[in-house]
């Protein structure tokens, strides 16, 4: 237990590799998939323990077009882009 009386967490060498789960943010065009591969073969090169999982701003129209040698690069999950936001009118990327 901690000095507070919780209970403490165990040190992340003890919860193994899985524990660790590196996350990085892109969008759906060629700008972002210039940074995500060098993401991903930095952290195969690296050794970094747990999986990756590149997050995916696409828009309906961008993921039409958008390359499936692209998204096959490495683990993936497309949620919507609201870098242009219809709802409140706003532009900006990083409500992505």
């Amino acid at each position: 237990f901690g000095t507070d009386g919780a209970a403490a967490a165990p040190p992340a060498s003890a919860l193994g590799a899985m524990a660790l789960h590196t996350v990085f943010c892109a969008e759906c065009t060629t700008y972002f998939d210039w940074k995500s591969a060098g993401v991903f073969w930095s952290h195969r090169a690296v050794g970094m323990p747990g999986p990756i999982t590149r997050l995916l701003a696409c828009s309906p129209a961008q993921q039409l077009e958008y390359p499936a040698r692209s998204m096959a690069m490495g683990r993936t999950f497309v949620h919507p882009n609201f870098a242009d936001n219809p709802r409140t009118n706003e532009t900006s990327g990083s409500y992505n």
